[in-house]
């Protein structure tokens, strides 16, 4: 005889909880699904300043330099990776003026963007192919204090969103806008005419993966005091190789996981949503034990 107050019904919750924890830990625990690792790694270290403030490191001046791009040819460490983020390392000269944020600046329209390009393989050399994915962020962009150097260091981070990249290498550019040059060009003085993209570690090459050749690729918009294509029949405000760089490329750092042999690791979105289930597949299975 059952319970007067046993309610019947098909739902069986230690057979739906079982169910739930299977599928989560299908996505989840995967080994190696969602562990991350550097795929590619040439930041410098940056030194420690004077009071408490970070160091600087050599940087490439954009605005000096008359530069809307600036980027490289490289290969991550062998595998079929899924891209996480990407970190890069700038320099910021810029004094904090009076009344300004002592936490730093940030303007939405520095347009600050990683791109990643297919390599186009169908000439003598090395071309910049399809676009991959592109990342823009506004970060909070130090001031220049007393710390003891001409400028001071800091890290940005790229969202990357596990994009795939079966090939395992990649053309990739960093841009933002100054007054004059990028690709939208703010048209005012700023900060942002004070703002540099650091080399990676001296000596080269990089810790992790591989900086292909000594070139890396460059729009620069016209030619000036310090810089013009090694190629004299290189056309200015186009996004394109550059020789005789020794092996310096821009510091940045690749974080990326293997992708599954069945497929793409689930988005954050959809592991919440399993993770839910699972608690609320436990929850259901508490109450229905309580009656």
């Amino acid at each position: 005889m059952s319970h007067p107050n046993t309610q019947h019904s098909w739902f069986r919750p230690s057979r739906c909880l079982r169910l739930v924890l299977a599928v989560f830990a299908l996505f989840v625990l995967t080994p190696g699904s969602l562990r991350a690792d550097v795929i590619y790694d040439s930041l410098p270290p940056i030194p420690p300043g004077t009071n408490g403030q970070p160091g600087n490191v050599v940087s490439e001046p954009y605005f000096v330099n008359q530069f809307n791009q600036w980027g490289d040819y490289i290969r991550f460490v062998p595998g079929n990776w899924l891209l996480n983020s990407a970190t890069v390392t700038m320099s910021a000269f810029a004094p904090m003026p009076n009344g300004a944020n002592p936490a730093g600046w940030s303007d939405p329209r520095l347009g600050l963007t990683l791109t990643l390009y297919n390599v186009d393989h169908s000439g003598p050399n090395p071309g910049v192919g399809s676009v991959i994915t592109s990342s823009t962020i506004n970060p909070t962009i130090p001031w220049h204090g007393n710390n003891g150097f001409q400028g001071t260091a800091f890290n940005v981070n790229f969202p990357l969103n596990n994009v795939n990249v079966p090939s395992n290498e990649v053309i990739f550019g960093i841009s933002y806008n100054s007054s004059l040059f990028g690709p939208n060009p703010i048209g005012v003085s700023g900060p942002w005419d004070m703002l540099n993209v650091a080399f990676g570690r001296v000596p080269p090459p990089p810790l992790v993966g591989t900086n292909v050749e000594e070139g890396v690729f460059v729009n620069a918009a016209a030619p000036s005091q310090f810089f013009t294509y090694t190629d004299p029949n290189a056309v200015y405000g186009r996004f394109q190789r550059d020789t005789l760089w020794g092996g310096d490329t821009p510091a940045i750092q690749f974080i990326g996981q293997q992708a599954p042999a069945g497929g793409a690791v689930p988005e954050p979105a959809s592991l919440a949503v399993f993770a839910a289930l699972g608690v609320t597949a436990l929850g259901l299975r508490r109450r229905k034990a309580g009656v």
